[in-house]
């Protein structure tokens, strides 16, 4: 293993991250989980909204660490940031070291795709789980080859509690230990199912339920239909398109070659699998371990081809300047879209509006809780019914609406929200537009939409306050 590649390497993705993070903001959702880690440290314990002990997080553990910057007094967002940059450069040593055998070339060609691309590196950026979920995941299957099954074992039922996927992993490397051994591995099979039990007691006593909140109300809206899936999984980016079709060829021609390569590749298959079995919305940073095992294949099916074609890739001195082209890529990003626009006209506005004021006995309905609850520190009222389960009660928005009048709406800026408070007596007569969060910065509201508009999720906001 040459120490300088591999330093050279995490330079790249050191510069490409820290540009990324200019650009791209931290995920709404990530705040949730913040929000966890602040009532932690104030003593209210693991809940969202004081004194309701709702789960409405599927990585409790994720929660515990967002108590870490809160003590020393950082920023989370930044916090997370260069914790899941450090958790990358883990991965790429794992990657590096145990799944590309230290070769230098494939560590090029790595370090290209994992540095450059758009989706990892949003999901890096975003402050959510994902990125330590992958680099543990990635080491439980490094501790299993090399015969530490049991803290391997222990380690994957452990971080069932950043993600649930890591099951997954779980039945993979059990299946496989039946194939290579002929025996069913009771001993890993005992502690795992402990690992994970004892914490699911002490979550079942103090919340009354085992399943998150959030994944009751998510699994309520819906299945996905198959080609969106598809695109959610695969083809998220127009990179992707590059991408998928030299990872399919790297596992067909390298699945068998090495067995780290096998077990991620058959993990991510199921993984995958397991998505279209049970069709559910899909977010961004839950195809993260696809994605970055998508890059070693591609990496691998580059190498191939150029064998094929009779090309040593090794040979070439220039190939090293190869990932600086990852570099030039988020430069020039960078020049055309600027700051994050939802950082500074909507994160940046929520924490200035209501940084030193007490909002904790206000009302707040919304349906994206995260930036919203973490700044305000108010009683959140989610319409999608991740921490306020009662929601349910009601058929829509503009009954739970009217049914608890509370002190402030956060809306999308939509028409079908801004036509609802506009057309309704009541609501018209006993809320005032106070002010738009907008990633552009823009302050006035819609005067009228183009009836040809499709509404799509984007961060844009309407606060209004309900008068006295």
């Amino acid at each position: 293993m040459n120490i300088k590649n591999f330093w050279l390497a995490c330079l790249i993705i050191i510069v490409c991250r820290l540009l990324a993070a200019y650009i791209l903001p931290t995920f709404d959702d990530a705040f949730i989980t913040y929000r966890y880690g602040q009532h932690i440290v104030n003593g209210d314990g693991l809940v969202y909204n004081i004194h309701e002990k709702i789960m409405g997080t599927t990585a409790p553990l994720f929660a515990l660490l967002s108590t870490i910057p809160l003590l020393f007094s950082i920023a989370a967002g930044k916090f997370f940031v260069v914790f899941n940059l450090v958790c990358d450069l883990g991965t790429l040593y794992l990657v590096y070291r145990f799944f590309l055998s230290g070769s230098r070339t494939l560590l090029i060609l790595f370090t290209t795709f994992f540095a450059f691309d758009p989706i990892v590196n949003r999901i890096s950026v975003g402050g959510m789980e994902a990125n330590l979920f992958l680099f543990l995941s990635l080491l439980g299957i490094i501790l299993y080859l090399q015969q530490k099954k049991g803290f391997a074992f222990a380690l994957l039922s452990l971080i069932y509690f950043l993600r649930p996927e890591a099951l997954i992993l779980l039945f993979v490397l059990g299946c496989y230990e039946i194939l290579m051994t002929k025996r069913f591995p009771w001993k890993y099979f005992i502690l795992s199912v402990i690992l994970v039990a004892i914490p699911l007691f002490v979550i079942y006593r103090y919340y009354g339920q085992v399943l998150p909140q959030s994944v009751i109300a998510k699994s309520a809206s819906g299945r996905n239909p198959f080609f969106n899936l598809v695109n959610s999984i695969f083809f998220r980016h127009p990179f992707n398109y590059l991408i998928f079709p030299l990872a399919v060829y790297g596992m067909i021609r390298k699945l068998r070659s090495l067995q780290f390569l096998l077990i991620s590749g058959i993990w991510i298959i199921c993984y995958a699998g397991a998505y279209f079995l049970r069709a559910p919305w899909i977010w961004t940073w839950y195809i993260y371990p696809i994605e970055v095992i998508q890059l070693i294949f591609a990496s691998t099916a580059i190498a191939d081809l150029a064998l094929t074609l009779r090309l040593d890739l090794s040979k070439y001195k220039w190939l090293v300047a190869l990932p600086l082209f990852a570099v030039f890529g988020w430069i020039v990003i960078l020049y055309k879209t600027g700051k994050s626009g939802i950082e500074v006209h909507v994160y940046g506005e929520l924490r200035n509006d209501f940084k030193g004021a007490d909002y904790r006995d206000k009302v707040f309905f919304a349906d994206d809780i995260g930036a919203l609850g973490y700044y305000t520190g108010g009683y959140i009222y989610d319409n999608q019914m991740l921490v306020t389960p009662q929601a349910i009660t009601y058929k829509n928005a503009h009954d739970r609406i009217i049914a608890i009048l509370p002190d402030y709406l956060y809306l999308y800026t939509d028409p079908v929200y801004l036509g609802m408070i506009r057309k309704d007596s009541v609501l018209s007569k006993k809320y005032t537009f106070l002010k738009r969060y907008a990633q552009d910065g823009e302050k006035d509201l819609p005067a009228v939409f183009d009836k040809n508009d499709v509404i799509v999720y984007k961060q844009d906001y309407m606060l209004f306050k309900k008068n006295r």
